[in-house]
């Protein structure tokens, strides 16, 4: 993997920004020779290289009912065009990366707020049960998509459309994480 391809970290710890090198900020230094590169977020000169993420069929599984989920109805888990995503690392560490703020949320931790996420406790709900599906494959109960209310009308708490959230719920059970109610 060439420099230019290589996954970046912001070292500041109330950025942590993620994305390739190619991404960053060219900023000059003043004496018309060289340049620094720079998180395109905060403006830190200080990165790291992170590791390429474990391939994995459940990691694909619910990349795809994230992608699902950003392309309907409120369109949550995604931001200007960008996607949320999970990825696995090495020892089994779970990450969210965030369609907003794009920070890697580790997601081992549970019942606290996760530092760099920019969704609501549903969503980190949504989220958590996801880590649990990649980890072991614990199945994901149906009433988690776009939880109706008790109205007639067909409403739900995501506040999608009623048409938006069944369409949704339809494409999103032909996946294999989950489990009958």
């Amino acid at each position: 993997m060439t420099m230019m391809q290589d996954r970046q970290e912001c070292s500041r710890q109330s950025c942590r920004w993620t994305g390739v090198y190619a991404e960053m900020v060219n900023q000059p230094n003043g004496d018309g020779f060289s340049s620094t590169f720079v998180c395109p977020k905060c403006g830190c000169d200080s990165f790291y290289v992170i590791d390429k993420p474990i391939e994995s069929e459940r990691v694909n599984h619910a990349n795809r009912l994230i992608k699902l989920i950003a392309t309907h109805g409120r369109k949550f888990l995604s931001h200007e065009n960008k996607i949320a995503h999970m990825e696995l690392g090495k020892g089994g560490k779970v990450f969210y990366v965030d369609a907003y703020t794009r920070r890697r949320v580790y997601t081992n931790r549970e019942h606290i707020q996760w530092s760099g996420l920019s969704e609501g406790g549903t969503m980190q709900s949504l989220i958590s049960h996801l880590k649990r599906y990649i980890l072991d494959g614990t199945p994901i109960d149906k009433r988690l998509i776009a939880p109706k209310c008790f109205r007639e009308d067909g409403s739900n708490i995501w506040g999608y459309d009623p048409v938006e959230a069944d369409k949704l719920r339809e494409q999103a059970f032909k996946l294999p994480m989950f489990q009958e109610v």
